[in-house]
């Protein structure tokens, strides 16, 4: 007997055991099951909920319309904006002035804490939806996008494909394929770009054809993310900004601290790229960076791979993102990701012109006007303030950390707890490695056991949320005093 054979009465809690993704998954096996799921959805979908999250009643909470595919589904952008602003925490500085960590504790209920995860939450919709235009352009053949050709176009694109015309007209000063000095260079580069991601492995025709398409592909993703995001209100666009200025926390230009070079790569069938993983994440912020066109790129599926932690969760696999920047990387020529960094910096560009102020957006047009050299091209995330992230020597009150407790000890990673708050009126912050004692008094002695506690980590103890990109050691850095460096912490 099939599981669709099965009578309603039976399936419904068999399918109230599932999780989000085996739900989705068993919804597509049959007709029959998925009449059944969308029939009694308002009884299954919590059940879900809580056996996806057991550890998050944040997410359990049903809608008064009751539960539904959407409700369900939603659950996964509200998981990711959870697990985000939670880790951001493990940032490299805290606000030093105020003894206070970045982050929003997942079991914070707090109005200002339910409001900020919502407004992340969007931005996780939005950068899904520009994935998807990214997704539907490269999923299709060139022919169905552009239609059939005409003549003229047919011989600009054959002669934009010969190798001498990719060679002279390279416009990319990072590209070490081609020059004046290649033209004459009839062999192939380094890299083998049959196993190019934009077509599955199934690419054909020369190198310049290859190139060619994809400055058409990529043309037409710009073009159509351009046009959906001139639907979108302002606000949606900076919530798509505040996901931005989490994830650029989130990656390491340096392989995890502890670890060594084999078990960085240990049982992974992956070539490691030999890049400058620091000048990328620099770039991340200006809106340059071949980072944000992977993210874009591949959607927000693989960190909700890497960081969901339910009971489905495969356990030896903590670098699903890592694994997947490094296979990117390593099936494109140094031009393809040029040209795929200077379309990306157009978007971006777009994007967060239109998420500025009414002033730096003045200031902007004025240095717009300037044809020169001196005309801007890309926009830093400084420039679009949030109040939750700011600089981290800005002194802010108490009341603007309302999911912290003053003098608390909060767990942040591996075995690193941090105390919050000042002591005796004294804005101070304080780092132990392992279970933190402090001999103060009785009374503080049990409150400062109890948050050492292991049940004082938190649910997402043991998610995997930074993305360490190489495989070098954390080298020295030039920190403040006041930073955790101080005491011997890297995350």
């Amino acid at each position: 007997m099939r599981l669709h054979d099965l009578p309603d009465d039976i399936l419904i809690p068999i399918l109230s055991l599932c999780d989000i993704d085996t739900l989705f998954a068993a919804r597509l096996t049959s007709r029959p099951l998925r009449t059944v799921i969308d029939s009694y959805i308002k009884t299954i979908a919590p059940h879900v909920a809580r056996k996806t999250f057991p550890n998050i009643p944040g997410l359990h909470r049903v809608p008064e319309k009751g539960a539904s595919l959407k409700w369900l589904r939603g659950l996964i952008p509200a998981y990711l904006s959870t697990v985000a602003l939670d880790k951001d925490k493990l940032r490299r500085f805290p606000y030093v002035n105020s003894g206070f960590p970045y982050g929003i504790p997942c079991e914070s209920e707090a109005p200002l804490a339910r409001y900020w995860r919502r407004r992340v939450t969007n931005g996780w919709r939005v950068l899904r939806c520009f994935y998807l235009i990214s997704r539907d352009v490269y999923s299709k053949p060139i022919q169905e996008l552009e239609g059939r050709p005409t003549v003229m176009r047919r011989v600009s694109t054959g002669v934009k494909a010969t190798r001498i015309w990719q060679t002279v007209s390279c416009p990319y000063q990072a590209c070490n394929e081609h020059g004046v000095r290649h033209i004459f260079d009839i062999r192939r580069g380094s890299r083998d770009h049959s196993h190019s991601p934009v077509y599955d492995g199934c690419r054909r025709g020369s190198e310049g054809d290859f190139i060619e398409e994809v400055k058409r592909r990529e043309s037409l993703v710009l073009k159509k993310r351009l046009e959906w995001m001139a639907t979108l209100k302002q606000d949606q666009l900076l919530d798509y900004m505040y996901v931005w200025r989490l994830l650029l926390w989130m990656f390491r230009p340096y392989r995890k601290p502890d670890t060594t070079l084999e078990e960085s790569v240990k049982g992974r069938n992956v070539e490691v790229p030999r890049v400058n993983w620091q000048a990328e994440l620099t770039n991340v912020s200006q809106g340059c960076s071949w980072l944000n066109w992977f993210v874009l790129h591949v959607g927000s599926t693989p960190f909700w791979q890497q960081w969901y932690d339910g009971p489905s969760k495969s356990k030896d696999k903590p670098h699903v993102v890592r694994d997947l920047v490094w296979k990117n990387w390593m099936r494109r020529s140094h031009h393809q990701i040029e040209l795929e960094r200077e379309y990306i910096s157009k978007f971006e560009f777009a994007v967060r012109k239109r998420s500025l102020d009414p002033q730096r957006l003045k200031r902007l047009n004025e240095d717009l006007r300037d044809d020169g050299l001196g005309a801007a091209k890309t926009i830093s995330l400084d420039c679009i303030p949030w109040e939750y992230d700011q600089n981290p020597i800005i002194n802010k009150p108490t009341c603007d950390f309302p999911w912290y407790n003053v003098g608390s000890w909060v767990y942040m990673n591996e075995d690193v707890w941090m105390r919050i708050g000042g002591r005796q009126g004294r804005i101070d912050y304080i780092t132990s490695r392992g279970r933190p004692d402090v001999e103060e008094s009785e009374e503080s002695d049990e409150s400062d056991e109890e948050e050492g506690s292991e049940s004082g980590r938190g649910p997402l103890e043991k998610v995997p949320y930074l993305v360490y990109l190489s495989v070098n050691e954390e080298k020295s850095l030039q920190a403040d005093p006041r930073d955790l460096t101080r005491y011997g912490i890297v995350f």
